[in-house]
């Protein structure tokens, strides 16, 4: 075995992925071999894939999450602080907006989720002002080597789309994408999950029933969520940061590593393990070039 070359950036130790192995791994990476997907330290084989959808089957530039914040914003306006129904917004209340989307977001995971706790709302009603008005086919563009990198390099037998979101919306991006719906296993979206949402550990355990694995360490997860994937990795399942989220905030610090090799891991500045890459195409390429024995 050839040890991964290691780079050192703030005090904080980040592992190159560029070692070879054919059924080993250092710790913290997830290695592929002919007889599946192998984690460090054991010898639990990955049968199962959770691929989140929006900023992660698609780039974040896409911008849907962005016309996604503008519409949450001015349903919030609409139904909740515009009572009168006057359609006469102040600066003052539209800043309310942003902030009641952002606090409700980091506490409850969705905007959505906190909306139903605190107001009641209607799932369906919502989702038909947040998702029904996308522009979905000028914003998210055909991805032609979309369907070889979900079947073929990522060797996994079951593959499910896990997300937050609704059935509706997951179908509206795979069109959009010219990726058929049978490319996955299935689809497990918020409702499936009884609208217990990520990072909650109960959509996990939810998600491991629906997906029929047998444990979480069985479990590959692709998420953009920094807070999502460290969430199922405290359950056990195998977690990997897909975009920008992993050289930016707290993980600054693994930026020009990160940008160096496209696929790399790491220790963030609690001391866990964090793993990413750049795209879910970056993440299948290292996993048919770099992980593969030649």
């Amino acid at each position: 075995m050839h040890p991964p070359e290691a780079v050192e950036s703030n005090g904080v130790d980040v592992v190159m992925v560029k070692a070879r192995t054919q059924d080993a791994a250092v710790e913290g990476i997830h290695w592929v071999s002919e007889r599946g997907v192998f984690c460090a330290g054991t010898r639990h084989e990955l049968d199962t894939l959770w691929l989140d959808l929006d900023d992660t089957l698609y780039p974040r530039s896409c911008g849907v999450a962005e016309q996604v914040r503008v519409n949450i914003d001015k349903y919030i306006l609409r139904h909740i602080l515009d009572t009168t129904g006057s359609g006469n917004v102040s600066p003052e209340l539209v800043l309310r907006a942003e902030k009641m989307r952002e606090e409700l977001f980091l506490r409850y995971g969705t905007t959505l989720r906190g909306l139903q706790e605190k107001y009641h709302v209607d799932a369906h009603k919502y989702w038909d002002e947040i998702h029904a008005a996308l522009p979905y086919a000028s914003l998210i563009h055909p991805d032609p080597a979309l369907e070889h990198v979900v079947s073929s390099a990522i060797p996994l037998k079951n593959k499910w789309i896990l997300t937050n979101a609704d059935a509706a919306h997951v179908r509206a991006v795979l069109s959009a994408l010219h990726l058929a719906e049978s490319t996955f296993t299935g689809v497990i979206d918020v409702e499936a999950m009884q609208f217990a949402n990520k990072p909650e550990p109960i959509a996990f355990q939810r998600a491991l029933a629906l997906s029929r694995a047998g444990t979480f360490a069985q479990c590959l997860f692709l998420d953009d969520s920094v807070r999502n994937v460290r969430a199922a990795q405290q359950l056990g399942v195998k977690g990997v940061i897909i975009g920008d989220q992993f050289c930016q905030c707290e993980l600054a610090h693994l930026r020009d590593a990160h940008q160096a090799s496209r696929v790399c891991t790491g220790k963030d500045p609690t001391g866990g393990a964090i793993h990413g890459a750049w795209s879910l195409h970056d993440f299948a390429d290292a996993s048919k070039s770099i992980f593969f024995p030649t």
